[in-house]
């Protein structure tokens, strides 16, 4: 009787998970909100864009990770709790908010203690997002990954090759989609003003929040809906951009309205607040990324 029940149970099981994409959907995000930068004027929005987007995906059913004013050390140590959790994942979400820079064709996410005067020090003191996507990309089945990034930033001048104009080195570059079901988003396009915004969020992430529990649409229409507000919210100054292999389709809600339940047993959103330096004079808030009369 025991091995019949054992096998009800296991047939009950393969059929619920068929049945209910909550039990068959390993969500998992990283969402990473950099506000108080030590060497640069401080960005106002990233840490509220952060945690606003950190509880919307938690409401959707991903096991969130969250990081807010991560220095090199913290971002390095969210990085790997959150590439550990990857495993077997059926998607992988990482959302960054924050300072962004270009270097030799590779993108580099800055952490606010960031500071260098060549190439070889940025890659020391900041986080290559393309090994981010690269760990995504090695363990789950569908990446998102979406760039609310100023893509401009005056420590661009210190790689300024001789010769090479500034607007050259400004913006990120063009990610190279190595692998199928990728999807990348950026909040602005190359050499353009990512907005931080006037009121809690910036524009991009204020479009995110609105749409993304919309149920039955699927991400990439999604985002054509964010592109679209983001455009009427900035007065058309800013349009995101994205770059996609999906050869999946992926909805953060589905059609009947209920999105996949968080995994039960996982922990809760791990948030990570580094301490602001103490005696020193915070530098003065920016709310887009223009620096020293330049834009970008």
């Amino acid at each position: 009787m025991s091995n019949i029940l054992r096998i009800l149970v296991m047939v009950w099981l393969a059929v619920a998970a068929f049945a209910d994409p909550a039990l068959a959907d390993k969500r998992v995000a990283l969402v990473v909100g950099n506000s108080a930068y030590r060497t640069v004027p401080r960005l106002a929005n990233p840490v509220n864009d952060a945690s606003d987007v950190s509880a919307k995906l938690k409401g959707l059913g991903f096991t969130v990770f969250t990081g807010l004013d991560l220095d090199v050390a913290g971002f390095d140590s969210t990085l790997r709790d959150f590439e550990a959790a990857l495993e077997g994942a059926d998607t992988a979400l990482f959302y960054y908010a924050g300072h962004g820079i270009q270097a030799d064709g590779q993108n580099y996410l800055l952490p606010i203690d960031a500071s260098f005067a060549d190439v070889a020090g940025l890659k020391r003191q900041s986080v290559a997002l393309g090994d981010v996507l690269g760990e995504m990309q090695s363990r789950a089945g569908t990446v998102l990954v979406f760039l609310d990034a100023c893509r401009d930033n005056p420590l661009s001048q210190a790689l300024q090759a001789p010769g090479r104009s500034a607007a050259s080195n400004r913006g990120l570059a063009r990610v190279d989609i190595s692998a199928r079901n990728t999807l990348v988003v950026f909040a602005t396009g190359p050499g353009k003003i990512a907005a931080d915004g006037d009121a809690r969020n910036s524009p991009f992430t204020t479009a995110f929040l609105a749409h993304a529990a919309t149920p039955g649409i699927e991400v990439e229409s999604l985002m054509k809906r964010v592109s679209a507000s983001v455009l009427q919210a900035t007065d058309g100054q800013q349009e995101p951009e994205r770059l996609s292999r999906l050869t999946r389709e992926f909805y953060f809600v589905p059609e009947g309205g209920v999105p996949p339940a968080a995994d039960k047993g996982a922990p809760g959103p791990v948030v990570l607040l580094q301490p602001k330096p103490i005696g020193l004079p915070p530098p003065a808030e920016a709310r887009a990324c223009k620096w020293f009369g330049a834009s970008g």
